[in-house]
């Protein structure tokens, strides 16, 4: 939870991307356990100008920063 905070916290600071927003970017939870895989739950709020453009970057900047973190992915 405190990654995905950092990096909407981040986010939001950013000058070309913080704007955008209306609320920040939320890990909701756990949204599935499978075999080899736990599905994590974000969810933000944004101007209707670039909403695909702003879930690009979270999951981009969310992967890079829990491989960081030494998060295991399957």
């Amino acid at each position: 939870r405190k990654v995905i905070k950092k990096v909407g916290a981040e986010m939001l600071a950013d000058p070309e991307l913080g704007p955008e927003f209306l609320l920040p970017l939320k890990m909701q939870g756990v949204q599935d356990i499978q075999d080899s895989a736990i599905v994590l739950r974000c969810k933000f709020t944004a101007k209707p100008n670039k909403p695909t453009y702003l879930q690009r970057q979270a999951l981009k900047r969310i992967y890079a920063a829990l491989t960081q973190a030494g998060v295991p992915f399957a």
